[in-house]
């Protein structure tokens, strides 16, 4: 691999690496696998005087269920691995802040590698 090319290559997988832990446990909260766990913290910490409301929408073909909570409920979830005294605001920022890098260095990896192996066989 070219040494231009290596160097994004390692820096995403530094990058993966340092928030190896932290992605794998977002991921496993409220990325596509919302999982009891995350499911239980975020009920058992949701501020008791949250109202939840569920609203049933009749259509032409049937009808609809929207859950608006659902939302405060993956908020909650999103805090669940805050082992930091910091404010909520302050920690989302900084999950947010590794969510972003995060992409671009898995876009960026994935670039490399389509360069180093895929586009040189056409």
């Amino acid at each position: 691999m070219e040494r231009e090319r290596r160097a994004v290559w390692d820096k995403a997988i530094r990058h993966f690496s340092k928030h190896h832990e932290f992605l794998n446990n977002w991921r496993n909260d409220v990325g596509g696998h919302f999982l009891d766990r995350a499911a239980r913290y975020a009920i058992d910490e949701i501020h008791q005087d949250t109202v939840g409301t569920i609203e049933f929408v009749r259509t032409n073909g049937g009808a609809d269920l929207k859950m608006p909570f659902a939302y405060e409920l993956v908020a909650m979830a999103l805090t669940k691995n805050k082992n930091t005294p910091q404010p909520e605001r302050d920690f989302l920022e900084t999950v947010f802040d590794v969510l972003a890098k995060t992409v671009v260095a898995a876009a960026l990896a994935v670039h490399v590698l389509v360069e180093h192996t895929i586009a040189k066989r056409f």
